[in-house]
């Protein structure tokens, strides 16, 4: 370790044997399958494997299983390799943990924690809390950490006799595990300098994976054994997600957790709905591996109905519009380029629009050399044609028609001559300094612009630029339901506790909190994303930036979000007294996925913005993600509860101090 280079540590734990609590079948064999994967093939230069598993009963004695006192998944020998990892280590190391077993969920606090075996008692829980203790330790210190936990938290909420079966990984909770061993004080925490993980506190060095949301179960799926001799017991997750790293490998590429996430879901949804994986933390780590950098182009989750049905795991919800065109891919295709001509894939038009998926059907010849299959993913090529943002080119202007002529290929944009009767969003003028300025509806100039020389090169293009992203920003303002369920509208509630002025803005001071509060009032659980729609013409998922893609209300409870609201420096610089946001909800039967930033920031340097196909060849990632979120939505005869989706807006005023 001397030369700098990094090392990479796994904790593996896998528990098919508990003495008094249901057994299961495929825990130990999910770890011995990641173990023989990483070892073949992982390409670290120094690599030290903790496998710590109980199988079966031993020979000899029934009670106990058959490993070794030292390689069993007891309490002291977990937390042995975590205290081991923890001091070896060093800045720059890999982690990875991964848990296959019981979970459980502690009734009087709703926590859950993970169930390792303990001769005396059974079982040991290690809680929750000490485990994000554990993790905000190894981030601390610099470390990359992935931990997957293919186990249940839900306890014993759901469970039914629809599911009294062995394949479920979850066990009821045991009070006198708890009297037995209790939850370690600060003075016997082996982790007791560690500071417990607030829910929506995230580094930016680790991410988690789990089999399913807070209020659904883990269950054990039965595959054909890698042998070919009859079927096997395996945990759905630890399944997908190792068929997924395989086809990796197969091709040596290397993709973020978002993508690696957005492919589980999809394989979740198509073939084992009853679970919904969840993601936290940094989306842009690599599986075992550090931050990847680079343009990432947007990708849409695929997948089979039939033999020959192929549909996008997208729909009204994510404004996508029959016409559509999308290339296909293989999963395990490479998202390292920053040029669509660098990957050409399969072509294939949207021909019929569901609430949250689509229908394809291929354009052009099909490539004989790949079948298409459920994971594979879809990237945007060109868009059907939206409602154009009107724009008025003041009298007096130099070269007029230039502009008009200049615009012909911007599709968000429709130009009008002073003189016309048409009232427009936007307004552009040539100011007494022979600077193009572009103004709101109301003439009024828009604090986040500054002028732009005509003599600049490219200082139309420019201009065009900044209308294009700023017709963009209204368009995802205005998406909304066009046929919602008056049921759905009713089964949740949004409010705020900050001050509601006269003009309808939630007023809020420089540096103060702005506080939600989300209801959900219905049977169901619901799932939320946030945008803020920001002074900057910056559009963010404030989830993604939070570490998750989603939050879970269940039902008849209640979510409390705090977002800290600050007036950017532009807006102090220039003396403005406050500035308005846009907070914009996602309300949905079921977890959608949503980019972390929609739109970046306007930039006052001509050329810099990403917004604007000037060809219609161009690669644009903002509009491959707003041609999913148009506002013109299409009625649907979807209307289960499994399809439906709202959205809320609240203006919020930031004032000084």
């Amino acid at each position: 370790m001397a030369d700098g280079r990094t090392k990479g540590w796994m904790i593996l734990i896998g528990l098919n044997f508990y003495i008094r609590d249901r057994p299961l079948k495929g825990c130990v064999r999910d770890v011995e399958a990641l173990k023989q994967y990483i070892q073949l093939g992982c390409q670290m230069n120094d690599l030290d494997v903790f496998l710590l598993t109980a199988s079966g009963p031993s020979a000899t004695d029934p009670t106990r299983p058959s490993e070794e006192p030292e390689r069993l998944p007891t309490y002291e020998n977990v937390v042995q390799c975590l205290m081991k990892v923890m001091k070896l280590s060093k800045p720059g190391d890999t982690v990875y943990v991964h848990f296959s077993g019981h979970g459980t969920r502690v009734p009087h606090t709703g926590a859950f924690a993970l169930v390792l075996y303990d001769h005396e008692q059974g079982s040991r829980l290690l809680h929750g809390q000490l485990l994000s203790s554990v993790l905000e330790r190894m981030t601390e210190k610099g470390l990359y950490v992935t931990l997957a936990l293919d186990c249940c938290f839900s306890g014993t909420v759901l469970r039914t006799n629809e599911h009294s079966y062995n394949g479920i990984r979850e066990t009821h909770y045991n009070p006198a595990v708890d009297v037995a061993y209790p939850f370690p004080d600060a003075d016997m925490n082996p982790f007791r300098d560690a500071i417990v993980l607030p829910p929506w506190l995230v580094s930016p060095n680790y991410t988690i994976l789990t089999a399913c949301g807070p209020l659904e179960i883990a269950e054990e799926i039965e595959t054909e054994s890698r042998d070919s001799k009859g079927k096997e017991r395996r945990g759905a997750l630890s399944y997908f997600l190792l068929e997924a790293l395989i086809s990796l490998r197969r091709r040596g590429i290397d993709v973020s957790h978002s993508s690696l996430y957005q492919h589980l879901l999809t394989k979740f949804h198509t073939y084992w709905p009853r679970q919904t994986p969840m993601r936290r933390g940094n989306r842009n780590l690599s599986f075992f591996g550090k931050l990847r950098v680079g343009l990432d182009l947007e990708f849409i989750p695929v997948f089979m109905m039939g033999d020959d049905r192929i549909f996008l795991d997208a729909g009204h919800a994510h404004d996508v519009q029959d016409g559509d065109e999308y290339a296909l891919y293989p999963f395990d295709t490479s998202e390292a380029i920053s040029n669509q001509t660098e990957l050409p894939g399969q072509r294939f038009r949207v021909i019929l629009v569901g609430c949250l998926t689509s229908e394809l059907t291929a354009i052009g010849p099909a490539n004989s050399g790949y079948l298409i299959e459920t994971g594979w993913k879809a990237r945007l090529l060109t868009r059907f044609a939206s409602q154009r943002a009107s724009v008025r080119v003041a009298t007096g202007m130099q070269s007029r028609t230039e502009w008009i002529k200049a615009a012909e290929h911007r599709s968000l944009l429709k130009f009008h001559l002073s003189g016309e009767k048409e009232n427009c969003l936007f307004n552009v003028q040539l100011n007494e300094n022979d600077h193009y300025e572009v103004l709101d509806a109301k003439y009024a100039k828009m604090a986040c612009l500054s002028p732009v020389s005509a003599k600049e090169q490219n200082a139309i293009e420019h201009i065009l630029d900044v209308l294009e992203h700023l017709a963009n920003f209204k368009r995802f303002e205005g998406v909304e339901n066009r046929v919602p369920s008056a049921s759905f509208e009713r089964s949740f509630v949004i409010s705020s506790a900050n001050q509601i002025r006269d003009t309808g803005a939630y007023q809020v001071k420089h540096g103060d909190e702005l506080q939600f509060e989300v209801g959900n009032i219905s049977d169901k659980a619901l799932y939320v994303t946030l945008f803020d729609l920001r002074p900057s013409g910056q559009i963010i998922n404030l989830m993604s930036e939070s570490g998750v893609e989603f939050i879970v209300v269940e039902p008849h409870d209640t979510e409390s979000l705090f977002i800290k609201m600050e007036m950017p420096a532009f807006v102090r610089q220039r003396g403005e007294n406050g500035c308005d946001d846009i907070m914009k909800f996602f309300v949905a039967s079921k977890g959608l996925y949503f980019p972390l930033e929609v739109l970046p920031k306007l930039s006052p340097s001509p050329g810099s913005l990403r917004g604007g196909s000037r060809n219609g060849s161009d690669y644009d990632p903002l509009a491959s993600f707003l041609a999913r979120l148009e506002s013109q939505f299409r009625g649907s005869e979807d209307t289960t509860w499994d399809n439906q989706w709202a959205t809320r807006n609240f203006l919020v005023r930031t004032v000084k101090e």
